[in-house]
């Protein structure tokens, strides 16, 4: 299957907080563009819209580690066992590469759900382990499926969400703010949207608990935070 380029995904993002009602515009088209990032069109006005993602770094790397992990693990059971399954990770918050070597980490996954399968091989099931049992230090728990018809190894579970971090939010304002005076001229309005929500902790946080007095819009007309899971549009005052 063909992965979406990285502008499909922007623009479906894009096209999903324009088609929202909350900002109370109507909107007649959308075109992608390189600087600004999209020009939007309404019956009076020529919209430039600025798009960023809102990523904890940090966080960021941790996720790419354990995917990493579970994509060998899964490979690993591709390649010896042969058999397609959904699996389910829930982490706990002990990281998984200061103790061990990645081989170690992928072989752990790796087993535990092989035990599943060899377990319950002869029918369809759904295992999920024991409710408030820890796994292991590293997983909490993990869910195995054998009724699909493609192999998805994937990590899930709640994560509490934080206040946004005002210096990192004026961070993408400035970086985003400096591409301003390169826009055409024939622009009316000057939008940033912020992207958060990608559904994992490194991009889940809040923002309507931010004060607008203390970040500054910089070139910018408008600036809206957009959580890309629950659609909420949040804007800079």
């Amino acid at each position: 299957m063909t992965r979406p380029s990285t502008k499909a995904i922007e623009r479906s993002q894009i096209e999903r907080f324009i088609s929202n009602k909350d900002h109370g515009i109507y909107f007649t088209s959308l075109s992608e563009n390189e600087t600004p990032d999209f020009i939007a069109k309404t019956l009076e006005k020529k919209i430039a819209i600025e798009h960023t993602r809102y990523i904890d770094g940090e966080h960021k790397k941790i996720e790419h580690y354990r995917q990493q992990i579970i994509d060998g693990a899964r490979k690993r059971f591709e390649d010896e066992i042969g058999v397609n399954i959904q699996v389910s990770f829930s982490y706990s918050r002990n990281p998984m590469d200061k103790e061990y070597s990645k081989q170690y980490d992928v072989d752990l996954l790796f087993d535990m759900v092989n035990k599943i399968y060899q377990a319950n091989k002869t029918r369809n099931f759904r295992v999920s382990t024991a409710r408030m049992k820890i796994e292991n230090k590293y997983i909490d728990s993990l869910t195995v499926q054998s009724d699909t018809t493609w192999s998805n190894w994937q990590s899930s579970g709640a994560f509490f969400v934080k206040p946004a971090d005002y210096e990192q939010v004026q961070k993408h304002i400035d970086k985003k703010s400096d591409l301003v005076p390169t826009y055409p001229i024939d622009i009316d309005e000057k939008w940033l949207v912020i992207i958060a929500g990608i559904g994992n902790r490194s991009s889940g946080f809040r923002f309507d608990l931010l004060d607008g007095s203390i970040l500054s819009r910089k070139r910018f007309d408008r600036v809206f935070f957009f959580d890309n899971r629950s659609e909420e549009i949040v804007e800079l005052k």
